[in-house]
């Protein structure tokens, strides 16, 4: 039910855009310019970023970003709301 979603399965993610990357690899999300969403694995559990644990939170968070996207705020801060709510 997500409108215009184009899902990229791509090892070299400086060559595609887009709003939202979800990655298990802190350093592909590091200069991310969109909202970044870290799949939690074993070698990113510590890091102090936007976080997913399962499909179930990507979806949610996927579609909390998109509709806050639609009022016209910015990735980052979209990033820093999102991330406030999962603590």
């Amino acid at each position: 039910d997500i409108r215009d979603m184009i899902i990229v399965n791509n090892h070299l993610k400086q060559l595609i855009s887009g709003d939202i990357l979800i990655d298990d690899g802190l350093h592909n999300l590091e200069h991310w310019p969109g909202i970044g969403i870290c799949f939690t694995q074993p070698w990113n559990k510590d890091a102090d970023v936007l976080r997913a644990n399962n499909w179930n939170d990507v979806d949610l968070l996927v579609r909390t970003a998109l509709a806050l996207l639609d009022t016209g705020i910015t990735h980052k801060e979209v990033e820093r709301i999102l991330k406030e709510r999962t603590l």
